[in-house]
C-alpha cells in the first residue's frame, strides 16, 4: 500500500506546534529520549525562531528557549540557520520529517520532535484539500459553510486592521517626503487619489511642484484654488477663447511669480480610453471644489467622521458644457463627483490616513475613528467582493470589504490556510 504522503507546508507545522495537534503518547525526541511539553512559547514576529519563551522536559531535564519549526529538519542549513547566532539557543527542532541530523554550533546534536506519525489523518487531508483544491474563489469554498459567524466577523476585523496597517508604508514614505507635515502628506495622498487609476501619477507630481500651505493661503478663494491646480497641471499655457480659462490664467501667471511657481508638461496627462466625466480637467476642479468647501476644517481637525453622509464634490459651472477648454458640450449638466467615487477617497485615502496619524501620535481613538468611517461607508463593489457575497459571507460596510480583499489577496491567494482563522477553524473541525 502506498504512504500516503501530503505536501506540508510550514505554517501548518507551526499551526500544529501551537495548537498541539497531534499524538502526545509516548512522546519522544527523534533519539529516543522522553520529551514534555510544558508550554508552546509564543509566536515571533521578529527575526529568529518561530516561537520563543517555551518550556519542555527532555529525559527529565527543564528547558526554557526557543523554538524552530521547519516542514523537513535539513530546511534549518537551506535556511542559512547554522551559522546564525539568533539560532544558537533553541532548545527544540519541531519538523514534519526528519530527514538530516541538526547540531548546533558546538557539534551536539539539537534535539528534534518528529510529527509525520502523530497528525490525524484527518487534519492533513483536510489541509492538503486546501492546498491543492482548484478552487473559483477561494480554497475552502466548500467548507467555510462550516465556520461560525462568529469567527468570521472576528477575522474580518482583523484583517480590516491589517488591511489599514498595510498601506503605512506607502502613506510614512509621502510623510517623510513631505517633511512630517500632516496637511502636505494629505494633500499629496488627496490629489493622487482624484487622478484614479488613469492619473494618478500625473496629479502625484503636479501635488510635488506646490506645497499645501501655499494652498491654503488660498482656501477662500475657489478661482484662485483653480487657478493653482490647473496651472500647476500646465493646462493653463496656450492661447485660449473663452473667458474662464483666460480669467485663469491671468490669476495663476500673478500667482505664480508670487510663489516662484513652476508648472509640470501638461503631456502628462492622459485623455484617451477615459469616460469625459473622468477627464482630468474635471477631476482638478472637482479637486479645487473639495479644498473650497471642505480645506479649512479637514485638512487640520481630522473630524471627518460626517463625511462618509454629507461629502458633496462639484466642478464649477464652467465645466457644466465642457470638458476641456475652449470644446463647448451639446449636453449641460453638473460634474460631480459620484458617491462611489467620493467613497473610494474615503476608503482608500482618509481612512487610511487617519489610522496612520493615531499610530504615529500614538492616539487610540483616532485610530477607532478610522475604523468608525469605514463602518459608515458603503462598500466596494468588484469581482472579490463578489465572490464573497455568493460565499454568503456578510458584507455590511466598507470595513467588511476591506477585510475580505486583505483576506482574499494576502491570505487565499497564497493559500495561507493554515496561518488564517478561518483556515484553522475548519482543520479543527477535521
Amino acid at each position: 500500500m502506498k504512504e500516503y504522503s501530503p505536501s506540508i507546508k510550514e505554517d501548518f507545522i507551526q499551526y500544529i506546534w501551537r495548537t498541539q495537534k497531534f499524538d502526545k503518547d509516548n512522546l519522544c525526541t527523534a533519539a529516543g529520549e522522553p520529551l514534555e511539553i510544558l508550554k508552546t512559547g509564543l509566536v515571533n514576529k521578529e527575526q529568529g525562531p518561530d516561537f520563543f519563551d517555551a518550556r519542555i522536559r527532555i529525559s527529565g531535564q527543564l528547558w526554557a528557549g526557543k523554538v524552530e519549526i521547519h516542514t523537513n529538519s535539513s530546511d534549518w542549513a537551506k535556511h542559512g540557520h547554522s551559522d546564525n547566532p539568533d539560532y544558537f539557543n533553541v532548545i527544540l527542532h519541531v519538523v514534519y520529517e526528519d530527514d538530516e541530523p541538526v547540531k548546533d554550533q558546538y557539534g551536539d546534536p539539537i534535539p528534534t520532535l518528529v510529527l509525520k506519525d502523530r497528525i490525524d489523518l484527518k487534519i492533513l487531508e483536510t489541509y492538503t484539500y486546501l492546498n491543492s483544491y482548484e478552487y473559483e474563489s477561494i480554497p475552502c469554498e466548500k467548507l467555510i459553510s462550516k465556520v461560525s459567524k462568529l469567527n468570521i466577523t472576528a477575522w474580518k476585523e482583523r484583517m480590516a486592521v491589517s488591511r489599514l496597517e498595510q498601506k503605512f508604508e506607502s502613506i510614512e514614505e509621502v510623510f517623510v517626503f513631505s517633511n512630517k507635515n500632516y496637511q502636505e502628506t494629505l494633500f499629496k495622498l488627496l490629489c493622487r487619489a482624484f487622478g484614479f487609476s488613469k492619473n494618478s501619477t500625473a496629479f502625484e507630481w503636479m501635488a510635488n511642484t506646490i506645497q499645501f500651505k501655499i494652498l491654503s493661503k488660498h482656501l477662500q478663494d475657489r478661482e484662485q484654488l483653480e487657478a493653482l491646480l490647473f496651472g500647476q497641471a500646465g493646462m493653463l499655457d496656450g492661447e485660449f477663447e473663452d473667458e474662464y480659462p483666460n480669467t485663469l490664467k491671468k490669476e495663476y501667471t500673478v500667482l505664480a511669480e508670487k510663489y516662484n511657481l513652476t508648472s509640470i508638461d501638461p503631456a502628462v496627462w492622459n485623455f484617451g480610453r477615459i469616460r469625459p466625466q473622468n477627464f482630468p480637467t474635471i477631476r482638478i476642479a472637482q479637486l479645487a471644489d473639495f479644498l473650497y468647501k471642505y480645506g479649512q476644517k479637514f485638512m487640520y481637525t481630522l473630524q471627518w467622521n460626517q463625511l462618509s453622509n454629507g461629502i458633496d464634490c462639484q466642478a464649477s459651472e464652467y465645466w457644466n458644457n465642457h470638458y476641456r477648454f475652449d470644446v463647448v458640450t451639446e449636453s449641460s449638466k453638473p460634474k460631480n463627483l459620484g458617491k462611489t467615487s467620493l467613497h473610494l477617497i474615503l476608503i482608500n485615502v482618509l481612512a487610511p490616513f487617519m489610522f496612520f496619524s493615531g499610530h504615529q501620535k500614538r492616539d487610540q481613538q483616532l485610530k477607532n475613528n478610522a475604523l468608525a468611517i469605514l463602518e459608515n461607508t458603503t462598500a466596494e463593489k468588484n469581482a472579490i467582493i463578489k465572490k464573497w457575497e455568493k460565499l454568503n459571507i456578510k458584507i455590511d460596510h466598507a470595513l467588511d470589504s476591506q477585510a475580505l480583499l486583505y483576506l482574499h489577496n494576502e491570505y487565499c491567494m497564497n493559500r495561507k490556510c493554515a496561518q488564517c482563522n478561518i483556515g484553522q477553524a475548519i482543520l479543527l473541525k477535521s
